[in-house]
């Protein structure tokens, strides 16, 4: 899959650029109008999906494909530490974020059309999910087993809704329960949550374009379905260690040669830390 890629300037909008970056850049195809589409004839062309953003990252806007096997454009968007951790071991929650890469985020959230994250997350940080500087985005939770908390933020928030993304294993008082609190409960797959299902599902409901945050586990799934198009890290200026401790992609791991390749679009110093932006090439 290709797209023309414009000079990034990853600083939230309407900051100058520091000059501090470096970017990587393709420009592999370009249809009227200097509007990025896919040179790969197996991507459809899609209103809505993955030109470069208003402060130049790879985001929905413009005519472009979402990758082959879907219509809805995927970004995992996340913080880590140095050596790749989430959090500790301990599973603390610790803000990894500078303050310029937190309103980067909520930025980016406003131009989402929903944005997903694991049942672990939910448990561990209670996220409300929403945008400080925009509108707010469908909120998906991963909750297989539907054990998401009827008190949860994220079902509390108000805004667009909540979809909880469960598996037809779950129990059938749990799903009544999260329906009650103003869920939609969506069973897709059996034992676990089937993302391939909850993409048509989402597309179903005019979704074309859905903001991944973690964590590890939910980031495998969307790899290891070769679900997703871009990758963004903000790597903050600290160190966690531990074995146990959660990291950007977790799951059981690729076997020696099957890793997901990427290509780097861009890499920029923000407020203490470094971005970087990732294109998944295969999947």
């Amino acid at each position: 899959m290709g797209f023309a890629l414009q000079p990034d300037d990853l600083s939230p909008a309407g900051e100058p650029s520091t000059g501090a970056s470096t970017e990587s850049r393709v420009s592999l195809g370009t249809g009227s109008g200097g509007v990025a589409v896919p040179v790969d004839a197996a991507c459809a062309e899609v209103d809505g999906h993955g030109s470069d953003g208003p402060d130049g990252a790879v985001e929905p806007s413009g005519k472009v494909g979402a990758r082959v096997r879907r219509d809805v454009f995927v970004k995992i968007n996340c913080a880590a530490t140095v050596d790749g951790k989430l959090a500790t071991f301990e599973r603390a929650q610790v803000r990894i974020s500078s303050d310029e890469d937190m309103e980067r985020v909520h930025g980016l959230r406003s131009r989402f059309d929903a944005i997903a994250v694991g049942i672990g997350t939910v448990l561990a940080d209670d996220p409300k999910l929403t945008s400080k500087t925009g509108r707010d985005p469908l909120r998906v939770i991963v909750d297989s087993k539907a054990r998401t908390p009827v008190d949860a933020e994220a079902l509390n928030s108000g805004g667009p809704g909540v979809i909880v993304a469960a598996s037809g294993g779950a129990r059938s008082e749990r799903v009544e329960a999260l329906e009650a609190a103003g869920a939609e409960v969506l069973r897709a797959g059996h034992g676990t949550t089937d993302l391939k299902l909850l993409l048509d599902a989402l597309r179903e409901r005019e979704v074309s374009s859905l903001l991944v945050e973690g964590g590890g586990e939910l980031n495998w799934g969307f790899l290891e379905e070769g679900l997703v198009d871009v990758m963004t890290v903000f790597t903050g200026g600290m160190v966690f260690g531990g074995s146990t401790a959660p990291t950007v992609v977790d799951g059981p791991g690729f076997a020696e040669g099957d890793g997901s390749k990427l290509e780097l679009v861009s890499t920029k110093v923000l407020g203490g830390g470094v971005l970087s932006e990732w294109r998944v090439l295969d999947g």
